[in-house]
């Protein structure tokens, strides 16, 4: 991710400085998607600017915007592919894309969003909603895996767990809740179960080597720092 972003920053600059002094529209994206690059580099979700009550902070959006609407664009047209928005895993729990306000399960009582790079517009429509920002294809520390685990386990109604398609970081919290409720006794079993019930999904390699550990380090009692989510 990294790279491809790095190539879309760099592709863009020559394409500005190609056609100086006319150039800003090539390197307003050029910035854009070289700070999208540095996040990647990093492993650092923060560089969103993304609070844990779903909103971007404003004073990022106008830098981010060529990227934040290509990543609407990608959203729009993925909802065009005859992908249900989102699929019931187990009792009580649904696995999704980003919600809208046609694609929310009347039930739901609790809202997981694992994205960084996407604001949370229904937060108000349900009882309680949960962020822990993400980017796409990196895994969750196993602490904060831990805790939005355990959290939707303990909810009495239904939990919708989201990223921006539902097929990876939100596929892998969804997969540890699983085996937290007792569904299945391993986390590689609740994504097979995820899977199943939502044929795209499609976790990164380094997502199913943190669900591994997660699984490894809960045999032995060893998740570092967890706590519930309160």
């Amino acid at each position: 991710m990294a790279v491809a972003w790095s190539v879309a920053s760099l592709g863009f600059a020559a394409l500005g400085l190609a056609r100086f002094p006319g150039s800003f529209p090539y390197l307003w994206p050029s910035l854009a998607f070289a700070v999208v690059a540095v996040a990647y580099v990093r492993g650092d979700p923060s560089v969103f600017g993304k609070t844990r009550a779903g909103e971007l902070r404003a004073a990022w959006r106008p830098w981010l915007w060529p990227y934040l609407g290509l990543m609407a664009l990608v959203v729009r047209l993925i909802g065009l592919s005859g992908e249900p928005p989102f699929h019931r895993v187990a009792r009580g729990l649904y696995l999704g894309r980003r919600p809208t306000a046609k694609g929310l399960p009347a039930d739901v009582t609790l809202l997981v969003d694992v994205t960084a790079e996407l604001s949370a517009p229904l937060r108000t429509r349900v009882p309680t909603y949960l962020c822990e920002p993400t980017l796409d294809g990196a895994p969750l520390e196993l602490s904060a895996l831990d805790a939005l685990a355990r959290r939707i386990a303990a909810e009495e109604g239904s939990a919708y767990v989201h990223c921006a398609f539902g097929h990876g970081r939100s596929a892998i919290v969804v997969a540890a809740a699983l085996a937290v409720r007792g569904d299945v006794a391993t986390g590689e079993e609740g994504l097979a179960l995820a899977r199943r019930a939502r044929p795209r999904v499609r976790p990164s390699s380094v997502q199913r080597r943190a669900l591994r550990a997660w699984d490894a380090a809960r045999l032995r009692g060893e998740i570092p720092g967890a706590a519930p989510i309160v």
